[in-house]
């Protein structure tokens, strides 16, 4: 995983909180908040030195605030912020041993949830090669897949029997 996928995982995972979901995924995604937070306290730090590093500096040494409160920077010290924050992005973080897989998943879940979820709160042996969540055993397609190109087939895209 990266910092980014991290930083994906517990902005995603906070707004699916906020929707006071009592279930299995929001069990998982608190434990797994929880195991990560030492991981989202180092890339905070990491961020808020780079920021500090590029910022301008008074002739004394200072750093230079704008209006509302952020620091100010010069172009070519803007660009090296820049830089510096994908590159802290693209770092790689051993969170392996903080994952917590749901045993249960909703079964409307929105896309946009699974995929930030996969790895942390959701097996990846859960979804197929383009990400999408594999039916559960048993579960049968209602011809009203996100996405289903597959209509009137005898089986969707998605490996669910048709009724």
């Amino acid at each position: 995983m990266t910092n980014k996928e991290l930083v994906n995982f517990a902005n995603t995972a906070r707004a699916y909180l906020a929707l006071k979901q009592n279930d299995k995924l929001s069990y998982a995604i608190l434990k797994v908040l929880k195991r990560v937070d030492l991981d989202l306290e180092a890339y905070n730090e990491a961020i808020s030195d780079a920021r500090i590093d590029f910022a301008a500096t008074d002739s004394d040494g200072l750093l230079v605030e704008g209006k509302n409160g952020s620091f100010k920077y010069e172009r070519e010290s803007l660009k090296k912020l820049n830089a510096k924050v994908a590159e802290i992005m693209k770092k790689k973080v051993d969170v392996s041993q903080k994952v917590y897989y749901a045993t249960e998943l909703p079964k409307d879940l929105d896309q946009a949830y699974v995929d930030a979820f996969v790895g942390f709160v959701i097996d990846p042996a859960l979804v197929d090669e383009d990400g999408i969540l594999l039916p559960s055993e048993g579960e049968e397609c209602n011809g009203e897949c996100e996405g289903c190109e597959s209509k009137g087939a005898e089986q969707c895209k998605k490996g669910k029997k048709r009724k």
